[in-house]
């Protein structure tokens, strides 16, 4: 994958727009002339731009606050003549702004840590999951193969092209005793033909409630 699109999927992007929004804060009180505030203005967008490209993972009252706010810093930032009313809105969406760039890659990056592995130790990886990992095009090798290659762990793959999540309950029946780390990578067909959040939740508890059952009977 390209270099540049991998860091932006993988939402990197959101820490620098946060670190590019919070310094253009910084040197605002500092910049006087106009070519110097369009700069500001154009490194804001640029920074906002970057945030939402990293796609974070908050409710949409979050981002609808974050963009709210952004939006009133920028343009009471921008007052010219900036009265008393101006200048309260300009301090008080700093306040808030400020906060925001700092709080919210924070709650992101506890996502990015890897978890700690309890259990006995597995020698190989066993994968749920569709044709992310079943592989979409047969002449380029499936990221499985390409794990496995670089890796040198061995994979069993158990995915299938198209599957759902309901799917999974086939392929648990192939997971073995031996399998002890397994790794589920579906939905996204379930996105893509609209069904319910409920029922793909439902389908996904049945996998690791049989999974579960299996798993203490060994």
């Amino acid at each position: 994958m390209n270099p540049i699109a991998l860091y932006f999927a993988s939402g990197e992007s959101l820490c620098l727009g946060a670190v590019l929004l919070l310094r253009m804060m910084a040197i605002l009180p500092f910049l006087r002339s106009r070519w110097r505030l369009r700069s500001r203005n154009l490194a804001a967008w640029l920074a906002l731009a970057m945030i939402v490209m990293a796609c974070p993972p908050f409710v949409w009252v979050v981002d609808a606050i974050f963009l709210a706010v952004f939006a009133l810093w920028l343009i009471a930032s921008n007052q010219a003549a900036s009265g008393q009313t101006w200048t309260r809105v300009r301090l008080s969406a700093t306040a808030v702004l400020l906060l925001l760039p700092l709080s919210l890659p924070t709650v992101e990056l506890s996502h990015h840590t890897m978890p700690v592995m309890t259990g006995a130790p597995s020698d190989h990886l066993v994968i749920i999951g569709d044709s992310i990992s079943s592989g979409i095009d047969s002449r380029v090798p499936a990221w499985p193969v390409v794990f496995q290659q670089m890796i040198g762990v061995p994979v069993k793959n158990l995915s299938l092209p198209g599957a759902q999540a309901i799917a999974a309950l086939t392929m648990a029946e192939k997971i073995t005793p031996e399998d002890r780390v397994v790794l589920i990578e579906i939905g996204g067909n379930d996105l893509l033909t609209g069904v319910p959040s409920n029922e793909f939740g439902y389908a996904l508890d049945a996998f690791c409630r049989k999974w579960s059952r299996q798993d203490a009977q060994w």
